[in-house]
């Protein structure tokens, strides 16, 4: 479980620096957040509460399954740690995939503007639409979310029973992702407001779960 979440770090801290984590400035989403009713005036109760303190309690949250394994009467390891172990990396390469093509397309596109090359069908739109882009619109949030149940999978292994308070981590988690006015659609909302296609985008592929593209037809007949 150490190795795995180590794994889990190093992937995340590698993406974090491609996207010029390191360079200093400030995350995107932040600057949409306190546009919202009060945050103007409360932003700063909000970093406290909500940035620096709940979701570092989320972070502890999501790993606990691992004082469920550290019991004394935990089994040894078995079936179900092997599923929750390959659910796990198969996730974080999931994620890895997800970015990698996110980042390949984004740099391509701003080269392309940046020496007034033509961007031709598939950069025109501005985002992403292909890879485990064309059945999730967030692939990377659903492999995030999802590789958290996984890791749940270890307090049931460890002797646990089904429902028990580690499954707090990946309830907030996903909670986060998914609840109104939280990641996902932060991210909509701004991706609506900067590409004149991606209505269209939503029309047609999934939000979070990774689903086949809805036909081109019934996408025409909702958008009409």
């Amino acid at each position: 479980m150490a190795l795995l979440t180590t794994v889990w770090g190093v992937r995340l801290t590698v993406n974090f620096a491609l996207k010029g984590g390191f360079s200093g400035g400030e995350d995107y989403r932040w600057k949409e957040i306190r546009t919202w009713p009060g945050f103007d005036r409360g932003w700063e109760g909000f970093n406290f509460l909500f940035i620096c303190g709940f979701q570092q309690l989320v972070i502890l949250a999501f790993t606990s399954p691992a004082a469920a394994a550290l019991r004394p009467d935990a089994p040894p390891l078995n079936w179900l740690d092997a599923v929750a172990a390959a659910l796990f990396l198969l996730l974080v390469a999931g994620e890895a995939i997800a970015d990698y093509q996110m980042f390949v397309f984004q740099t391509e596109k701003y080269r392309r503007i940046r020496v007034g090359e033509p961007l031709g069908p598939q950069y025109e739109p501005g985002f992403v639409q292909t890879g485990l882009w064309a059945y999730s619109r967030h692939p990377n949030y659903f492999c995030e979310v999802s590789l958290w149940w996984a890791f749940y999978l270890f307090s049931l292994a460890a002797g646990a029973p089904i429902l028990n308070w580690t499954m707090s981590g990946p309830v907030f988690l996903t909670c986060l992702f998914t609840l109104p006015h939280a990641s996902l659609d932060v991210a909509e909302t701004l991706s609506s407001r900067k590409y004149a296609q991606y209505a269209e985008y939503q029309a047609r592929v999934s939000r979070f779960f990774p689903m086949p593209p809805r036909p081109a037809g019934e996408v025409l007949k909702q958008l009409h």
